[in-house]
């Protein structure tokens, strides 16, 4: 398929220079180049994605100058230029995804990357908002993961990744209610109102409702052996929130319990990147003096 696509644009490439005078194939040319964008940039293979948009940029530039009577050709240009800011916004982001996918070492990079990022750049991006959220309550900054959290609700109020992320932020802060409320609410984005069915569906509910407390942890944990999904294997992603659910419970030995078989679980191929999270996290309690909360900070 990637083959086939080198080739059209190539054909069309040659066609474009051929007849320059011929805009058919230079909107044809444009075309190609902004679809090839598109794809690269859902894959977050930005370098691929900005070079594509930069020719896409280059092709209907000259025709917007050419025909300036044709608006359609401006906001083509104007889009593209837009599309092209946001891919350069993402970068960090793209980078940050890289890096927390690595070794413990990496993961802490990655968190001060979503602490650094520039929000003006990813502001009405609700699903890259997200990330960085989830990236600083990994690093236990709770404060600002709950105000990232809140601005992609902002943006998306459907976002049920970021109502989950938002509970777990409350609930490192101490506000135990709060995250409680913003957990039901991912669930009633849905309209789940029982642990039989948000176990069955996609991981966000599922979880969301496991922190709540309506689905027990072994069945919550068998949900997800040997599932696939989006590439990976989802074996570690259940272990991981189990601990997320122990340390915000003040309940240290437990949480390292499941953190390491989070580990264990990963050790699959395309094991789910959750499980390099659970080494990062038994690394700050290895190294951290215990600070329980206080006893009623739990999802209740």
């Amino acid at each position: 398929m990637g083959d086939l696509s080198a080739d059209r644009t190539s054909l069309a490439e040659q066609m474009a220079r051929q007849s320059p005078a011929d805009v058919q194939y230079r909107e044809a040319l444009f075309d190609l180049h902004r679809a090839q964008a598109a794809r690269k940039r859902e894959l977050w293979l930005l370098d691929e994605a900005e070079a594509a948009f930069q020719k896409a940029i280059n092709m209907i530039e000259p025709l917007a100058a050419e025909f300036p009577d044709r608006a359609g050709y401006r906001d083509l240009l104007e889009k593209m230029r837009s599309k092209l800011d946001n891919i350069r916004g993402r970068r960090p982001v793209g980078e940050l995804m890289l890096l927390s996918k690595g070794s413990p070492e990496e993961i802490a990079k990655a968190i001060e990357l979503a602490r650094s990022v520039d929000l003006a750049l990813i502001d009405t991006n609700a699903p890259v908002l997200t990330i960085c959220a989830d990236h600083l309550a990994l690093g236990g900054d709770y404060g600002r993961a709950e105000a990232l959290a809140r601005r992609a609700i902002e943006v998306d109020p459907e976002d049920i990744a970021a109502w989950k992320t938002l509970g777990w932020a409350l609930q490192g802060l101490g506000r135990a209610d709060e995250g409680r409320a913003a957990l039901l609410h991912a669930l009633g984005v849905l309209n789940i109102t029982t642990g039989d069915v948000a176990v069955g569906g996609c991981p966000e509910p599922s979880t969301a409702a496991y922190l709540l407390g309506m689905v027990s942890q072994e069945r919550y944990v068998a949900r997800w052996q040997g599932v696939k999904m989006f590439g990976s294997r989802f074996d570690p992603w259940p272990w991981f929130w189990v601990g997320v659910r122990m340390e915000l419970e003040g309940r240290p030995a437990d949480a390292v319990a499941a953190y390491r078989a989070c580990e264990a679980s990963g050790r699959v191929p395309n094991a789910h990147y959750t499980a390099k999270w659970a080494a990062y996290r038994l690394r700050v309690l290895a190294g951290a003096a215990p600070s329980p909360l206080p006893a009623d900070n739990r999802f209740r």
